[in-house]
């Protein structure tokens, strides 16, 4: 990704989490690092920026930085007071949701031996 993107991109997430100690850079590089191994690519294509700060917003909401921290919850009693909360074990990995749009941008890996 070229510099001037990076920075870019950078500017737009430090403005979603001000108040926050995230490794923004750490977190931009997870990224990239995700999506060139899912297309295949060796260069993120300008296309994709908007794809790469929704992967990045939803890995934060994920790992609770944003949003509330809290659990579903399964059952509430109040006679001797019993809460269960949800199974967590359910949760998706943070960019199912996103296999859709990255495969736009996948491409196939062929032997230049061919």
């Amino acid at each position: 990704m070229e510099k001037l993107r990076r920075v870019e991109l950078e500017g737009r997430l430090r403005k979603r989490f001000k108040n926050t100690d995230i490794d923004i850079d750490f977190l931009i590089q997870r990224v990239i690092a995700y999506f060139l191994n899912f297309t295949s690519l060796s260069e993120v294509p300008k296309e994709a920026d908007i794809l790469i700060y929704d992967m990045a917003v939803r890995m934060m909401v994920e790992e609770g930085v944003l949003g509330d921290n809290s659990k579903d919850v399964k059952q509430i009693k109040r006679g001797d007071t019993t809460i269960t909360y949800a199974d967590d074990s359910s949760v998706k990995p943070y960019f199912n949701d996103f296999t859709s749009r990255l495969i736009h941008f996948r491409t196939l890996n062929i032997p230049k031996d061919y």
